[in-house]
């Protein structure tokens, strides 16, 4: 049985790839086989080289001075325009409507469009001999973990697969950065009289070259909010995984972003492989009464919705799918996913690893002005409040104390009008009154 890692291109964001191999390596996880795109593609390089310490050293001391020589600030600059809608694959490359997308999304990457073309490229030195320093083709080619790459035939625009034996002798860093050379921002780059441009313009995440080598089971990790393979989710022997943030711009190397990264990329691979739980917020594993106790009250809140709009949907359930990338719910995902809305309502810390009963205390603490009984007027209540009173004097905050302080004293509730507009609200509350001993509630 071969087991792959398929690490996806996503330029400084490499830093939460190198967070998650960085773990993978702590928690003794192995591979025999790796392939990369892009900044995929170099750090899977490393992997396949067994060194992780100059993975470790590389998004230590990466910053722009160490990619470029006077380019302009390019943290902002997305990834976006890396799409193969841009391409007919048969009839080659539309470099026009290449350059059209990118000077669209912000002046910022017309600028840089500028100054590609009067400099005939960006200056990218430092980062090729960085990357020169560490590349060692006798290791990689003796190394037991094959390696693959993804790169593209410019102008054809004609996906290039090359594994490490495929690849010619003296040329192996040159497809590294073939597979990178995120055009415009990076130069082309030549091999043998061939232009060769990211991969990412054809294959992102190289899983099916994975599975060409062999593999028999799949790691994954997309650096991207939306899946760049979602048909690959939710199959058997392929472990999927991606962010449960947005990691940024492509192009940002502000320190504190980089280090963010990286941490959200080891918290990943340790939830990913069974030792810590959770999805955006992390957690010590444990067993709860409240996973199922909520879990029951998500079922019986959607029963009740399906009443009032007469439909046979979950709405609650596909709101928890979407925050999932559509991946199968566990039992602890309805409650892990939950809490995870209410960490970002409260701005609580996503790089730390709770005890459950620590982050249960800190809702207690942040909730409980609202179950005092006069903390809102006795007059306001939900029959008599329409929604639109509750979104301009309320903050979201304050609209689920709003819920919660109803549940306490039984108040009557309008919920057709607060599950079409306010489901979230209602979810967080529900499970927040359940946090704090109120059990499950029913709704008047």
């Amino acid at each position: 049985m071969k087991r792959a890692i398929v690490l996806s291109g996503g330029g400084s964001k490499g830093a939460y790839e190198a967070g998650f191999l960085l773990a993978a390596k702590e928690l003794n996880q192995h591979f025999d086989i790796v392939t990369g795109t892009s900044i995929g593609a170099l750090n899977g390089a490393l992997v396949a080289m067994g060194d992780y310490e100059g993975l470790e050293y590389t998004w230590n001391i990466l910053d722009m001075d160490h990619v470029f020589n006077n380019a302009p600030d390019l943290t902002d600059l997305k990834d976006d325009f890396m799409t193969t809608s841009l391409f007919n694959k048969e009839e080659g490359s539309n470099l026009s409507e290449l350059k059209e997308s990118i000077a669209q999304q912000t002046s910022l990457a017309q600028s840089f469009l500028k100054y590609y073309f009067k400099n005939k490229g960006a200056d990218n030195t430092p980062f090729v001999e960085h990357c020169r320093g560490l590349m060692d083709e006798e290791r990689l080619l003796s190394s037991p973990i094959d390696f693959g790459i993804c790169t593209v035939q410019f102008p054809s625009m004609k996906a290039c697969y090359k594994t490490k034996s495929e690849m010619e002798r003296g040329h192996m860093l040159d497809y590294l950065l073939a597979s990178s050379a995120c055009f415009p921002v990076f130069p082309m780059t030549e091999i043998n009289g061939n232009k060769y441009i990211d991969g990412g313009f054809s294959d992102n995440l190289p899983i099916d070259l994975a599975l060409d080598m062999g593999a028999d089971e799949i790691v994954v990790v997309d650096m991207h909010l939306i899946p760049v393979h979602p048909q690959y989710i939710n199959r058997p022997s392929i472990l999927y995984s991606c962010p449960p943030v947005d990691l940024g711009g492509f192009m940002d190397f502000n320190k504190d972003a980089l280090e963010r990264n990286k941490r959200l990329g080891y918290l990943m691979a340790y939830k990913l492989f069974g030792n810590y739980e959770g999805n955006q917020y992390t957690f010590l594993p444990s067993n709860q009464t409240v996973f199922h106790d909520y879990y029951k009250q998500l079922l019986m809140m959607e029963k009740e919705m399906r009443g009032f709009f007469n439909s046979n949907s979950s709405e609650l359930t596909s709101l928890l799918l979407e925050a999932n990338h559509q991946m199968i719910l566990n039992l602890k995902d309805y409650t892990y996913i939950t809490l995870d809305f209410i960490g970002e309502l409260m701005g609580f810390d996503d790089l730390k690893v709770y005890a459950f009963e620590e982050y249960k205390n800190m809702i207690r603490n942040a909730f409980e002005k609202y179950m005092e009984k006069d903390y809102f007027p006795q007059e306001l209540s939900l029959t008599k409040v329409n929604l639109s009173f509750l979104q301009n004097h309320l903050n979201r905050e304050s609209i689920v104390g709003f819920f919660l302080h109803q549940m306490k004293y039984k108040e009557a509730m309008d919920m057709k009008s607060y599950y079409t507009f306010c489901r979230k609200e209602l979810m967080m509350a529900s499970l927040i009154y359940i946090l704090m001993g109120g059990g499950s509630n029913e709704h008047h």
